[in-house]
């Protein structure tokens, strides 16, 4: 096999991992990641973990975040997500699932409804 077949071959296994599914940009929730290890040290509270696992590891407070980044750069006056008040649950689910702008989607496998419900539940709680 020539070394361009070889390179269109491996292209198209590439591809085709993506298009299944198996290549998603979302974060992976090993503990090993450095964002990771950072946020869930504070937890106390199962809600808590579940959110430093699923979200944190992009929306918890700090410039060194990508999520929280994201939002201060647009201007958002509080773009620590667990500080928000102006998110109800459906909104919360919503995002998770679909994504908007560079944050990525949830699928029921990566998050499940139980946990995302659990997360919701706890952010919307916090506002009272």
């Amino acid at each position: 096999m020539s070394a361009m077949k070889l390179i269109f071959a491996s292209l198209a296994l590439t591809g085709s991992v993506a298009a299944t599914g198996q290549g998603s940009p979302a974060p992976a929730r090993s503990q090993s990641s450095a964002g990771t290890a950072l946020v869930t040290s504070k937890a106390t509270t199962v809600p808590e973990r579940l959110f430093q696992r699923d979200c944190g590891v992009c929306h918890a407070e700090g410039k060194m975040y990508p999520g929280y980044r994201s939002l201060e750069i647009r201007g958002l006056a509080q773009p620590a997500l667990a500080k928000r008040r102006d998110l109800d649950k459906d909104m919360i689910k919503a995002v998770a699932r679909n994504g908007l702008g560079s944050m990525p989607q949830f699928t029921p496998l990566q998050l499940s409804d139980a946990d995302l419900e659990t997360i919701a539940t706890w952010l919307t709680a916090r506002r009272k």
